[in-house]
């Protein structure tokens, strides 16, 4: 599963709410696996915060940017992948 970040350019520095399951950390710091064609490449980003299942990030990552929001911790990056649904949230 697959959400689209839409950044909130309000705050101090951009960020991003995204499922907490993106976010992944194996040890070298946070990050999210971003979506480019039939890969996926690792995207370190900042915890700005946590509030239930919704991570605040900040990092490279553009507005518009698909990631990986279900099964993050079993991304094999060297491996193709194939974009199956996404889902936008809508701005409240």
């Amino acid at each position: 599963r697959t959400v689209t970040v839409m950044l909130d350019v309000g705050a101090t520095e951009p960020v991003a709410a995204v499922p907490l399951a993106a976010v992944v950390d194996d040890g070298t710091g946070a990050a999210v696996w971003r979506v480019a064609g039939d890969r996926v490449e690792r995207v370190a980003v900042e915890v700005a915060s946590v509030t239930g299942e919704v991570a605040m990030i900040r990092g490279e990552l553009a507005e518009g940017a698909v990631i990986v929001s279900l099964g993050a911790h079993k991304i094999d990056p060297a491996r193709p992948v194939r974009v199956v649904e996404t889902h936008a949230t809508p701005e409240s």
